[in-house]
């Protein structure tokens, strides 16, 4: 089994973000007094509803958040029943939910057990006509051919007529960030699949304190109003309080990021929590007037909180000086045999033209350049 996800005490959070920067800033608001780890959000008038992982009462936890009042009600499970193949055996969860309005009605899909653990855990789908459920399940599952690598968090995102889902591929000893084209329908995968992000990475943009058991999971996906997009993930083992939300750009969304421009965000999404991971976004391509939700510890309290942000240039408030240990590219590495067991496909390497495009895309933030260029490109451009 791959992982987690008992939670002992944590917070769902939001922020509004500034330009496309991307980093929180306020004092939270309390909007649930109970355990509502990864979370996900659509809008409704007046607000948004939330959806988290499992917990001892719903499948599917789900309540409405009045937004900017922060006030919450109406929880209730959003799930009808299991999928077929994920029946309610000991030890059956389901977990970070995504939902997302496409095809004519609220399209959910998570992750979840496969019958009796006899493999990983896999993604499901379901849907609903009522953004707060019931929410009926599919035969959708989506699963990688070696049953020891899980699929976790996915991530629907829409742009243009079209919706991808990222989510995260995980197995003993590594990690990695995965986006994928949706039929029209949403129930089925199609084209290739790209990956974004490795574990390895992830650790570059934000090293040490991985705590006993790290991955980098949790991915969410905005459009910037620049030139790109910003990819959000979760890194770290989800009980550590060191577990953090790290940031970075996409020059597209099926790859072309730049880790060597990103950093951790945590710091900034309330000072007295810990933990502070699990981010989704509630648009998809409104980054300068949006909402993120999210979820960490506050000691041994199990609240939720919201919180506003703003536009703030990210590379002068996150050190980005250490380096990963050689020891967890070894690890990651030595775990690559497990990452090809699904044909994954890396982005073209982009232009020096596509590049100075993507760092000049916060023309608010560091006097118009928010990123300092390094790395190569092709000479080409």
């Amino acid at each position: 089994m791959v992982r987690r996800r008992r939670i002992l005490g944590v917070l769902t959070l939001m922020a509004v973000l500034g330009g496309s920067c991307l980093v929180p800033s306020g004092t939270p608001k309390n909007i649930w007094n109970f355990e509502t780890p990864d979370p996900a959000a659509e809008p409704v008038p007046g607000g948004f509803q939330v959806y988290t992982t499992n917990n001892f009462w719903y499948k599917v936890p789900t309540f409405t958040t009045g937004w900017p009042s922060g006030n919450s009600f109406a929880a209730r499970d959003a799930l009808a029943d299991r999928p077929a193949w994920s029946p309610p055996v000991a030890g059956a969860f389901i977990w970070a939910p995504t939902v997302r309005f496409l095809a004519g009605r609220y399209l959910m899909m998570f992750t979840a057990s496969v019958g009796n653990h006899s493999r990983s855990a896999c993604i499901g789908a379901a849907t609903s006509s009522n953004v707060s459920g019931p929410f009926q399940p599919t035969s959708f599952q989506l699963c990688d051919p070696n049953p020891a690598v899980g699929y976790l968090d996915p991530y629907i995102f829409r742009e243009g007529g079209e919706a991808w889902l990222l989510w995260s591929r995980q197995w003993n000893g590594g990690s990695e960030i995965v986006i994928q084209k949706l039929t029209s329908n949403g129930l089925g995968v199609t084209g290739t699949r790209y990956r974004l992000l490795t574990f390895a990475e992830a650790v570059s943009i934000s090293p040490g304190g991985l705590g006993s058991n790290p991955f980098v999971e949790n991915p969410a996906l905005v459009k910037d109003p620049y030139n790109g997009y910003d990819l959000l993930v979760s890194l770290g083992t989800w009980s550590d309080p060191n577990y953090r939300t790290v940031e970075l750009p996409c020059l597209n969304k099926t790859g072309n990021c730049l880790p060597s421009e990103g950093g951790a965000i945590s710091n900034m999404m309330g000072g007295n929590l810990t933990g502070r991971g699990g981010a989704s976004l509630v648009f998809d391509n409104s980054p300068t007037s949006n909402v993120m939700v999210f979820h960490a510890f506050s000691g041994t309290q199990r609240w939720s909180f919201a919180m506003d942000t703003a536009a703030v240039d990210l590379t002068s408030t996150v050190s980005k000086s250490a380096q990963a240990t050689e020891g967890q590219i070894a690890s990651d590495a030595r775990a690559s045999a497990m990452a090809r067991s699904i044909p994954v496909r890396e982005a073209p390497a982009i232009t020096a033209t596509e590049r100075v495009k993507l760092l000049d895309r916060c023309p608010e933030c560091n006097g118009g350049r928010r990123f300092v260029p390094d790395g190569p490109v092709r000479s080409d451009g």
